[in-house]
């Protein structure tokens, strides 16, 4: 299986009130934890889709390539389209958010092994019923997937083919993204849609 990996990591962090993706948590920034993942991942191709140069270039360092986003106040479907771009000719695209701090390389191995199992063309990480990111997509689905406007991502593709759809499960902590600094908060809870 050809397998694309893409990042998104060009969001304006609104909710959060900064550059979250900056955030220190155990030592690493939010985007380092997440490029580690992805650097981790067999894959044919792994970019990040990124707004700054700084991020860029810390994509750079982890082996990642940068496709820069200079819309990213066009919503996350514009990001979705521009790591496509960058990942032609896949057989498979594993979708990552950079913001989960508490996600795990091992259960993003886990989810890729479900999905490389068969029997479904989406996969994604999930507690119960809930599905959360990371997730993966059969090439079948790169029409509906680049036809995505605003901030619309993926899971809306995921949803109008529920019964295409493995959910892995995991500990609902690691479905957690951060969109509100981790003071004075709680660090695990549901993913948002």
């Amino acid at each position: 299986m050809k397998l694309g990996v893409v990042l998104l990591a060009a969001g304006r962090s609104l909710r959060y009130g900064g550059d979250k993706l900056a955030e220190s948590i155990e030592g690493k920034t939010l985007l380092e934890r997440a490029l580690e993942i992805i650097r981790d991942v067999d894959a044919q191709r792994r970019v990040a889709v990124v707004s700054t140069q700084a991020r860029a270039e810390a994509a750079r360092r982890m082996g990642v390539q940068p496709v820069m986003n200079g819309q990213p106040e066009a919503g996350i479907s514009h990001s979705v389209r521009l790591g496509l771009e960058a990942c032609t000719g896949m057989d498979a695209y594993l979708f990552m958010v950079g913001d989960q701090p508490w996600l795990r390389g091992e259960s993003v191995e886990r989810l890729l092994a479900a999905y490389a199992r068969g029997g479904c063309t989406i996969a994604c990480l999930g507690s119960g019923e809930t599905m959360g990111n990371p997730v993966v997509f059969a090439a079948r689905y790169l029409p509906e997937l680049m036809a995505l406007t605003g901030d619309a991502g993926g899971k809306r593709v995921a949803r109008a083919h529920r019964d295409e759809v493995r959910v892995v499960q995991t500990d609902a902590r690691e479905l957690w993204d951060m969109d509100q600094p981790l003071e004075g908060r709680k660090r695990e809870g549901a993913c948002r849609d």
